[in-house]
């Protein structure tokens, strides 16, 4: 996410090449997504990136770069550290994930968002154990 160019934003969906498996990715982007893209392309419209690295506006001959997954890494730990909370970069996507699974119980449309091939390989990324999904069928009288 962090190489997301203004060029890869066309309206409402964002097309982006996966550096995992180097597929296409096209995902439409909800209202308040796009309202933050505006703001910061009218904030900054001489940016390349959505997340563009200040440092290197300040260097002249330095190409624009996004944002470093170290910088982003460093930000999680501190506003974790103030909330008390164990976030890292994954945090969001796998919260996503979680309550995406938690308000359709569909564990298919889960991992097709996070792109994933296993039910294990999802169910262990959001955090859900075999007790909760035993509680789930338990819950569940037909």
């Amino acid at each position: 996410l962090l190489a997301i160019r203004f060029e890869d934003i066309n309206d409402d969906r964002l097309i982006i090449r996966e550096s995992k498996t180097g597929k296409l990715a096209n995902i439409q982007l909800n209202t308040k997504a796009r309202e933050h893209i505006a703001k910061v392309r009218e904030k900054h419209p001489d940016h390349v990136y959505l997340f563009q690295s200040h440092r290197c506006q300040q260097l002249k001959h330095k190409p624009p770069q996004p944002i470093s997954r170290r910088a982003v890494s460093m930000a999680f730990q501190q506003v974790g550290q103030e909330l008390k909370l164990a976030l890292g970069t994954h945090s969001m996507r796998k919260t996503r994930g979680y309550f995406l699974y938690q308000s359709t119980k569909d564990i298919g449309r889960v991992m097709k968002m996070l792109r994933h091939t296993s039910e294990g390989v999802t169910l262990r990324y959001i955090g859900i154990t075999q007790d909760e999904v035993d509680k789930d069928f338990v819950s569940l009288e037909l």
